[in-house]
């Protein structure tokens, strides 16, 4: 059993270097999104975004084609952080002109695969509803991942505040940390398995050279980005935590590389980006953890 379950994880990281690279998501012009007002059935109103331009005037010199797991692989952390602050009107017409809408529209009640256009289905309301939760569901896996074992008070406090009661059923007795960590593992698994069941399909392809192969793909960016922490989740090797003390924050993981083939094209390519990079070497999430961090290590220098 242990061998089968390695070899999936191996075949899963595969397939994200490989085919995954070539999915792309589009995001148009600034000047070509429209905010507009959406009425609401008891009166009260919303915000929705969409490419305001007639089909006559559409080029497609308006649209930037990208690589979510190329150029911009910790989108869900990203995503995720925006919610540790109010999540703003500027804000989210800021993340739009530079990542696109997050694929809520559909053009076709029977497909499942979202609009780069966005429309009435992409308001600022469900926008900072799907931020808030990618923001509590990576907190826990935060919690739930720390190297130096769970945060239990984060995981007791976030079960019971949705009637999950930490305890053992038939003696009554607490939890140990172990079954925390399980717990909240558990409960993060729960909320991608239920995002990718509706935003990620698998596909049966055939390569030009005649080589037959399954590829994996997604609806919207919405499920892009769960799938990047999908694939974070088994990588742990290559998760870089915030050193601070108290802090679970994750800084960034592993992610796929852009190859000596991809580089070629993207070169030749108008308008493709080369793949975003993050600072291997930082080790704080800002500078207030750094000085917690720096009178920490005095202290015990000093004592």
């Amino acid at each position: 059993m242990q061998a089968k379950e390695e070899f999936l994880v191996d075949a899963v990281q595969r397939a994200v270097t490989e085919n995954l690279k070539i999915q792309l998501w589009g995001v148009y012009d600034h000047d070509r999104y429209a905010v507009h007002e959406l009425a609401g059935d008891e009166g009260d109103t919303d915000l929705y975004v969409v490419y305001d331009r007639p089909h006559s005037e559409e080029h497609v010199g308006h649209v930037r084609r990208y690589g979510p797991f190329v150029e911009t692989p910790h989108l869900f952390l990203t995503f995720a952080r925006l919610a540790d602050e109010e999540i703003t009107r500027e804000r989210w017409v800021d993340w739009i002109t530079h990542f696109g809408v997050l694929g809520l529209q559909r053009p076709d009640p029977r497909l499942k695969h979202g609009r780069w256009k966005g429309g009435p289905a992409e308001t600022f309301s469900a926008f900072k509803e799907e931020a808030c939760e990618a923001n509590e569901t990576l907190k826990l896996y935060e919690a739930a991942s720390k190297p130096d074992g769970p945060d239990v008070d984060y995981i007791k406090q976030f079960g019971e505040a949705r009637g999950i009661t930490f305890e053992d059923s038939s003696s009554r007795r607490p939890f140990n940390a172990g079954a925390f960590r399980q717990g909240a593992r558990y409960m993060v698994f729960a909320r991608v398995r239920r995002t990718l069941r509706e935003e990620f399909y698998t596909d049966f392809d055939m390569t030009n050279g005649g080589a037959f192969g399954f590829s994996w793909g997604f609806h919207s960016l919405l499920g892009a980005m769960y799938l990047q922490l999908a694939f974070l989740m088994p990588n742990t090797v290559g998760v870089r935590y915030c050193r601070a003390p108290n802090c679970n924050k994750i800084l960034s993981f592993d992610a796929p590389q852009e190859t000596p083939e991809e580089e070629s094209e993207r070169l030749f390519t108008k308008g493709k980006r080369k793949p975003q990079k993050r600072r291997s070497d930082k080790e704080f999430c800002n500078k207030a953890c750094y000085m917690r961090w720096k009178r920490r290590r005095e202290k015990l220098e000093g004592a």
